[in-house]
């Protein structure tokens, strides 16, 4: 859901505004926010995501993320 979001979210503004959203719906589903925070810091890190997005680098990292390859299941 996370990685969705990164691909789908034109701006850093709307990406904060989604991740808010899905961070809202775990909590709402009982999950700690320990562990939410955990689960999108190991996305951040599969995506070789190394630093904390920004205004400035979200733009960079996103087209990163979008010409990487897709691993089928």
């Amino acid at each position: 859901m996370l990685l969705r979001a990164i691909r789908y979210c034109s701006s850093f503004q709307v990406y904060l505004d989604e991740r808010e959203k899905l961070r809202m719906a775990l909590l709402l589903n009982k999950y700690p926010n320990k562990f939410i925070d955990e689960q999108f810091n190991n996305v951040l890190i599969k995506l070789n995501i190394d630093q904390s997005l920004n205004n400035i680098n979200y733009n960079i990292f996103r087209q990163q993320v979008i010409n990487a390859p897709i691993k089928e299941k």
